[in-house]
């Protein structure tokens, strides 16, 4: 991971990047008159730590965005499935959503992906220190657990597990918990044998907690979370939004303190191949967000 002090270094390449943003813009078919400035933007923010932390992560960037002349009001649910609800149904202006819910709600939504947040995100599998497990291999039998199912850590986790011929349900079993910290008192206790948790998630759990964890293996390394727009702004809004996100790097103050509350060490465009990469997981996908699966 690159260090949050590197972020500037990435400013010079803003300019490059406002050159092709209105291309991508018009290529998704928004092209049309300007719109008058909106006198609010609603961002949604995907609830994966607490919403009083989300709110602390999140004030600068919303502070940034305001310099484009609009208020920015922070939306905060309680639910992975009340984010997702919410992002399909269009009531967000923009989002900061995870990867896999981005695409579902470009193909399935027509929301506009503007920028994404650097660097990749690490999966983990995660055990107790005092614990003999030291492979995938070493699951079967055990008991497994996510901080959220839905998450893409977790689908990917699942997949890379199918690949080694381990299947949920057959090989293993999934103990579910409810909060990242429930994952850590679950390993703590014996309760679950390991765990599937970004590097995030693992960040974020107790320090005494944390201490007494061990990373068995990063298997993989996924995009990290995705800023999406919805088409109503139009063209022009759309292309300004962008290039003030791939800005924030260069407001020495709002982009150093959202690096520091976030892990966030920069801001740059959503690329065709991420979009196609983030296609094998479209269905599981759709199925987390309805809260089916």
């Amino acid at each position: 991971m690159r260090r949050a002090e590197a972020w500037p270094a990435q400013a010079g390449r803003v300019s490059q990047r406002r050159r092709r943003c209105c291309g991508l813009i018009l290529a998704a078919g928004l092209a049309g008159p300007a719109r008058a400035t909106p006198a609010e933007l609603v961002l949604g923010l995907l609830p994966n730590v607490s919403t009083a932390l989300l709110a602390t992560q999140y004030e600068p960037l919303r502070r940034h965005l305001e310099g484009l002349g609009s208020a920015v009001r922070l939306a905060l649910p309680s639910s992975f499935r009340g984010f997702s609800r919410s992002l399909l149904a269009g009531e967000y202006d923009l989002a900061v959503a995870a990867p896999h819910f981005a695409r579902v709600a470009q193909l399935d939504a027509g929301l506009v992906p503007l920028a994404m947040f650097e660097p990749r995100i690490a999966a983990l599998l995660v055990v107790a220190a005092g614990s003999g497990l030291n492979s995938a291999a070493g699951l079967r039998g055990r008991q497994l657990s996510f901080a959220n199912p839905g998450s893409l850590v977790a689908i990917a986790g699942l997949r890379w597990l199918a690949a080694q011929g381990l299947e949920a349900g057959r090989d293993f079993e999934v103990q579910p918990a409810r909060t990242d910290f429930g994952v850590g008192r679950l390993l703590l206790t014996g309760a679950a044998d390991a765990a599937i948790l970004s590097a995030g998630e693992l960040r974020t759990l107790p320090a005494d907690e944390l201490a007494r964890l061990r990373v068995v293996e990063t298997f993989q390394r996924l995009p990290n979370f995705i800023v999406v727009a919805h088409p109503r702004l139009g063209a022009s809004q759309l292309a300004q939004l962008r290039v003030r996100l791939l800005s924030l790097a260069a407001d020495p103050e709002r982009g150093a303190a959202f690096a520091r509350a976030s892990g966030v060490t920069g801001i740059v465009e959503v690329d065709a191949a991420t979009l196609r990469e983030l296609d094998a997981y479209v269905e599981p996908s759709r199925r987390a967000m309805a809260g089916t699966g």
